[in-house]
């Protein structure tokens, strides 16, 4: 590999902790067992010698979240991308996760030159044939740059911007190059054929909302049925980019960038954008300072109250959750026991309707990616009213089986 072609390459790490198909030798963090230590994977690529030499801010900022333990991960507080896109094979097989070709969608520009080459049987195949086949690239920097232009920014994974079409054509590019992963439409890949293709599935038709994204994929035929309860129920992930559109910060003209890879400050003085976005921005003094160029009017006046403000919007947060997801438990045990007795009629149907858009609705509260403290920053005005939504959804719903 040239010297320019590594620079091309290496300069602009991408946002979901890029380069992930070159390895990286870290060191354990210091929380780790000692056997999880003496476990962690040990890779080497002299290229990265020279990315290292070459770009030591990104590098180390990339690196900065990667622990990868053999046969195991040990990610601490975080969800490393770093760790989790350079080895994601060894990842499923050690947690018993499925990974077909359709994984790769969202998780390596090589799947564009397969989708090119097989059309829809680039989907659901297994993936140890198209490794037979093709030589696979986990996360290069072309998922986020455009190709031999490390300035420019483009999202080019050919399953989001072909499934997404018109409806993200006007939204910032900061935002689309981490939305092209990070969306509620991914699960489409799992059934497409030749009548639901890539091409005209077109899941945002009624509009990037939870309720858009919702009919469109019951319309598509793409919700299963639930033998317990007999409903149409459907979970999907990484709800992030469908969840922050339209909020508030949103419409203030913050994008995922902004947030989740800041600008920073070396020592020697030198700026750059820090590559890793596995980390908590509450975690990050650029991130929060950020914040802070808003929320000081609220009288929030340091990083340290600016957590403290977080956390108390969390925990509003999650104390509506705390209800929600009993509301959610007791439709769903109100439905098996009708289903069971073999209930029918206008009733149990309604019943099914509202715990189906419940159990859909209730992933863009819960938010597969993040867990239970990092949810209410994306939406915090949208989301409290969505899961007060979903609790009067379940009402409805066990009113109609009374």
């Amino acid at each position: 590999m040239s010297i320019k072609k590594l620079g091309i390459i290496a300069a602009v790490v991408l946002c979901m902790g890029a380069l992930a198909c070159f390895a990286v030798a870290t060191e354990p963090k210091a929380s780790d067992t000692e056997a999880e230590a003496e476990a962690v994977v040990q890779l080497a690529d002299p290229a990265m010698d020279e990315f290292a030499e070459l770009y030591p801010n990104q590098y180390q900022s990339w690196t900065a979240s990667y622990i990868m333990t053999f046969g195991s991960t040990a990610f601490g507080a975080d969800f490393s991308h770093a760790a989790l896109m350079s080895k994601i094979p060894a990842f499923c097989a050690g947690t018993g996760k499925s990974f077909t070709s359709s994984c790769l969608s969202c998780k390596s520009t090589t799947f564009n030159t397969v989708y090119a080459d097989k059309g829809i049987k680039a989907y659901n195949q297994p993936i140890e044939d198209i490794e037979a086949e093709y030589t696979i690239e986990y996360f290069t920097c072309e998922a986020c740059h455009a190709d031999n232009d490390f300035e420019t920014l483009a999202p080019n994974m050919v399953t989001f911007t072909t499934l997404a079409g018109d409806a993200v054509a006007d939204i910032d590019v900061n935002t689309l190059i981490c939305a092209q992963c990070h969306n509620s439409v991914g699960k489409y890949v799992y059934g497409l054929n030749e009548n639901l293709t890539l091409e005209n599935a077109n899941p945002y038709r009624y509009g990037i909302s939870y309720d858009g994204v919702y009919k469109a994929y019951l319309e598509d035929g793409q919700i299963p049925i639930d033998a317990a309860t007999g409903a149409a129920v459907l979970t999907v992930a990484y709800t992030d980019f469908d969840t922050y559109y339209g909020s508030n910060h949103y419409n203030l003209g913050l994008t995922c960038v902004d947030c989740h890879m800041p600008q920073a400050t070396a020592e020697d003085g030198t700026v750059y954008t820090n590559h890793n976005a596995s980390s908590s921005p509450l975690e990050n003094e650029d991130a929060l300072a950020r914040c802070l160029t808003c929320h000081k009017a609220q009288g929030v006046e340091s990083a340290e109250a600016m957590v403290e403000f977080y956390n108390k919007a969390e925990a509003e947060f999650a104390a509506i959750m705390a209800d929600e997801t009993a509301a959610i438990a007791s439709l769903k045990a109100a439905l098996v026991e009708a289903t069971e007795k073999g209930a029918t009629g206008e009733g149990i149907d309604l019943a099914r309707d509202c715990y189906s858009k419940a159990f859909f609705y209730n992933i863009y509260c819960t938010s597969y990616n993040h867990g239970s403290d990092l949810r209410i920053a994306h939406d915090p005005t949208g989301l409290p009213k969505l899961a007060q939504e979903i609790i009067d959804l379940c009402e409805q719903g066990l009113n109609a089986l009374k």
